[in-house]
């Protein structure tokens, strides 16, 4: 019976995480980790995955394992190009929605906090 100290102690064979460069999306096929996607879209993984449920423009991710998920680096930009074609557009009248014009007279309001008095 062999004895290791804590510093000796055989450990698991697996492979050390590699960070994905971000120059990864320069190939449209690429298939980006989230880590990466959310790098490139500035936007939180949880968030990319709110999205991709909630929108039907969002590239769908790919699933290559219980674990691993990817998205296509193409369709990720195509979308952002997309949504700040969007962002950039001028709104038409019907986006804008109905105009409300309020006739109420304007009311002056304090800061909430009674002013000392000065003598």
């Amino acid at each position: 019976m062999t004895v290791h100290s804590d510093s000796e102690k055989p450990r698991a064979k697996h492979s050390p995480h590699v960070a994905q460069p971000l120059e990864a999306a320069d190939n449209p096929d690429a298939l980006l980790q989230l880590a990466t996607a959310s790098a490139i879209a500035g936007l939180g993984q949880s968030t990319l995955r709110k999205i991709e449920k909630a929108d039907p423009t969002f590239p769908k991710f790919i699933k290559l394992g219980s674990r691993c998920t990817r998205i296509r680096a193409g369709d990720l930009t195509d979308w952002l190009k997309a949504q700040a074609a969007k962002a950039s557009a001028p709104a038409t009248p019907a986006q804008q929605g109905p105009v409300v014009v309020s006739i109420t007279p304007a009311v002056k309001r304090g800061s909430g906090r009674p002013r000392k008095e000065t003598a």
